[in-house]
Order: structure tokens, then sequence, then C-alpha cells
């Protein structure tokens, strides 16, 4: 089914509305890399698959902050809270 791209901006718009399309929104942005900075250039064709799945996370993420700009903040502000707790973490292991 082909959807436009306004048609999918709605559907991430809903699917953001509640706190289990939040955390499944977040779950997902993971998944396809989109928080990932770094490049594997070890392996090629991995590497080449890598990048096109984090082009999806990226694309995801656009529409998320078009959509629902609210909401793109509310999983930015989780996932810097989520990192700084496991830096913390990290140091009092150290």
């Amino acid at each position: 089914m082909n959807y436009t791209e306004e048609q999918i901006k709605e559907i991430v718009c809903k699917i953001a509305e509640n706190n289990d399309g939040l955390n499944f929104s977040e779950i997902l942005l993971d998944k396809l890399g989109a928080w990932e900075r770094g490049c594997n250039f070890q392996n090629r064709d991995m590497d080449t698959f890598n990048r096109g799945k984090r082009e999806q996370g990226l694309w995801l993420l656009d529409l998320l902050k078009e959509s629902s700009f609210d909401k793109f903040i509310e999983i930015e502000k989780r996932r810097r809270k989520d990192l700084c707790q496991k830096k913390i973490k990290q140091i009092n292991q150290d």
C-alpha cells in the first residue's frame, strides 16, 4: 500500500500520542540507528546496510519532528536522561 508523505506524518503523529506509541517510536529509532554517529569501515557490505538502515531512522526522526515536535523533544529528553544515568553509573563503577 502506498501512502502519501502527509498520511505517513499523520500515522507517526498518532502513534506518538500515547505513551506506548512513544516508547515504540523510541525503540524503533534506536534499532534503526538514528542516534548513531560513527561508521564501521571494516566491512563495506555491513556498513552500506547500516547506513541504509540509519537513513530510515533519520527519516522517521524527521517525520516525528515535523508531525509532533513536542513528542520529538520528549524522546530527546528521555534519551539524554538515560545517557546521563549510564554515564553516572559508569563513573561510580570506576
